[in-house]
C-alpha cells in the first residue's frame, strides 16, 4: 500500500475520529422523535467543557483477492475555551494487507489537532512524515449540532431502537448516503451511538453494500470536565517537516 493510501485509511478513521421509539410510528412522527434526540444530544454535550476519551478502531475490507486490516487505538482531548473547540487525537494504526498470499504490514502513528483556528495532522508511514494545514472542519471536533449537519447534506438519517453500551442506554441513528457508493471501500451505511446522559458519541459502526461490518470505532474511559493544559493544542511541526498548507490562504 501506498503512503497516501495508508494516510488516506488513517484520516478516515479520524474523520469517523475524533433510538427509533417503538414501530408503527409515522414518517412525521420518526421525524420529530429525530430532531428531538438531536436538540438532547447537542444540549447535553455543551453542557461541558471538556472530555478525554480512549479510542479503539478496527477496519477490515476485501477487494477481490486483496484484503486489508487496520487496528487502532490511541487518545482523545476536547476542550471548549470561549466559542472555539480544541481537539487532540493521537493514534497508532497497524495496517496489515495481504495480496496474492503475499502480507505486509505497517506501522502508521497519527496526530491531529484542532487550535481553534486551523487543523494540523502529522502522519507518519514508511519512514515519512507529512504536515498538512487544513481548515477547520466543524464536524471533526465532535460538535454534534455540526456532526448532524454534515451527515444531512449527503445522507439520510434515521432513529433506531436504543441499545445499551457497558450498561449504559445510547441513542442509535442510522446513517445512508442517498446515492449509493459507487466504489468498494466506502460504506453503504454508518451507524452512530450517543450516550443518552452526556451526549457523547460513543461508537460508529461502518457497513458495506452486503451489510457486513467494515469498521467499528469505540470511545470508552469518557472523563467530562476535567482539567486540560491549553499547551496540548497547539501545534508545533515536527523538525525537518514542512507543513503543507491547504487552507488556501
Amino acid at each position: 500500500m501506498s503512503y497516501k493510501g495508508t494516510c488516506e485509511m488513517t484520516r478516515r478513521m479520524r474523520l469517523l475520529a475524533l433510538a427509533g421509539l417503538g414501530l408503527g410510528f409515522t414518517s412525521a412522527a420518526l421525524a420529530e422523535d429525530l430532531a428531538a434526540v438531536e436538540k438532547k444530544i447537542t444540549a447535553d454535550w455543551h453542557k461541558h467543557k471538556s472530555m478525554t476519551a480512549k479510542i479503539t478502531a478496527e477496519t477490515h475490507m476485501e477487494m477481490g483477492t486483496m484484503t486489508m486490516d487496520m487496528k487502532g487505538a490511541g487518545t482523545l482531548e476536547v476542550m471548549r475555551t470561549g466559542d472555539k473547540i480544541l481537539v487532540r487525537m493521537e493514534t497508532n494504526n497497524t495496517i496489515t494487507q495481504v495480496i496474492g498470499g503475499e502480507e505486509t504490514k505497517l506501522e502508521q502513528p497519527s496526530t491531529i489537532i484542532v487550535d481553534g483556528e486551523f487543523t494540523y495532522s502529522v502522519d507518519e508511514a514508511m519512514g515519512q512524515k507529512r504536515a498538512i494545514k487544513q481548515k477547520i472542519d466543524p464536524a471533526i471536533t465532535g460538535e454534534p449540532k455540526a456532526m448532524f449537519e454534515r451527515f444531512r447534506k449527503d445522507n439520510e438519517l434515521k432513529l433506531l431502537p436504543e441499545e445499551s453500551i457497558d450498561g449504559k442506554k445510547v441513542f442509535v441513528i442510522a446513517v445512508t448516503p442517498k446515492q449509493p457508493p459507487a466504489m468498494p471501500g466506502v460504506p453503504a451505511k454508518t451507524h452512530i451511538y450517543f450516550d443518552q446522559q452526556n451526549g457523547c458519541l460513543v461508537k460508529m459502526v461502518e457497513f458495506d453494500a452486503d451489510d457486513k461490518v467494515m469498521t467499528t470505532m469505540t470511545y470508552t474511559d469518557i472523563k467530562l470536565d476535567v482539567k486540560l493544559d491549553p499547551e496540548r493544542f497547539k501545534f508545533v511541526a515536527p523538525e525537518g517537516v514542512k507543513v503543507m498548507d491547504l487552507t488556501g490562504g
